[in-house]
């Protein structure tokens, strides 16, 4: 399995442990919508977000839909139950909208590790998903054109893309690439790539953040989101542009990922305009 196809698994696996305390024993055909409002009830109890129920009942959809292509039952009753739920509070979570200010991103740099350092700002100026990012080859990199190729096979979409490489990326790859060690471009002190659940990189910028008194929580994927607020606001890019460099299943998903950058901007204007007329009066 590629890297992207192991962590759905992973996410599989968790799901698939709440599905069997759930219905363990329970025919497929013998499940309804009132097992499944039973399981969102016992989740709920445990404090558990409308987001992770989804997901559960989401592996659960894949069941009914293979079951169903197989003809082992008639219908997928998971499909109608969540179209449903949507419309009575059971909905995905608000996206996340942490990204880092430039100076936020310049106090990581100055006390991160020096490989945790280029990690960090391949991060931030591709927007690969961690994933993508640790299964790089240097076969995926051509400097002389100043891009690097996102392969099918790590891509959560399964779809080939081609991401520009900044300035400042293009320069620590070029230096990096004098002396490869080995055919992934993040190794470890052996050489070997990173695997998929390793926290190295992750407590290497956790320490970064402890030390340069960044109080805000700070998670890997903020790098990626950090990557596509500045290509919308600091490149002037499309929601479309920025969608098919950040690997979206559709540009809808990146409006809705970052529906704040607006939200931000009109504050911005306001303040702005408040500031004017103080200058003024």
């Amino acid at each position: 399995l590629s890297d992207a196809q192991a962590g759905k698994c992973e996410a599989y696996v968790v799901s698939m442990e709440h599905l069997l305390n759930a219905f363990d024993g329970l025919p497929l055909d013998a499940i309804t919508s009132a097992n499944f409002i039973t399981l969102e009830q016992k989740r709920r109890a445990d404090c558990v977000s409308g987001s992770s129920i989804r997901r559960d009942l989401a592996c659960l959809s894949v069941i009914f839909s293979c079951a169903e292509e197989w003809e082992w039952v008639k219908h997928n009753p998971v499909k109608p139950f969540l179209r449903g739920r949507a419309k009575k509070g059971l909905t995905e979570g608000e996206p996340r909208t942490r990204y880092l200010s430039p100076a936020e991103e310049s106090a990581i740099l100055e006390y991160a590790p020096p490989k945790a350092r280029i990690a960090i700002i391949v991060a931030i100026d591709t927007g690969l998903r961690k994933e993508e990012q640790f299964s790089l080859l240097w076969s995926d990199i051509d400097l002389a054109k100043r891009e690097l190729r996102v392969r099918a096979d790590v891509a959560k979409s399964s779809k080939t893309r081609v991401v520009p490489l900044l300035e400042r990326t293009h320069r620590l790859l070029t230096e990096m690439r004098q002396a490869p060690v080995s055919p992934f471009v993040f190794t470890t002190s052996e050489g070997k790539r990173y695997s998929t659940g390793s926290p190295t990189n992750y407590e290497a910028l956790q320490k970064a953040c402890r030390r340069a008194k960044i109080a805000e929580h700070v998670e890997w994927h903020d790098l990626r989101r950090t990557c596509g607020c500045r290509l919308l606001q600091s490149h002037q890019l499309t929601m479309t542009e920025v969608s098919k460099w950040l690997g979206h299943s559709s540009v809808v998903v990146t409006e809705r990922h970052y529906a704040f950058i607006s939200k931000e901007a009109l504050h911005d204007a306001v303040r702005r305009s408040e500031q004017r007329a103080r200058a003024s009066g």
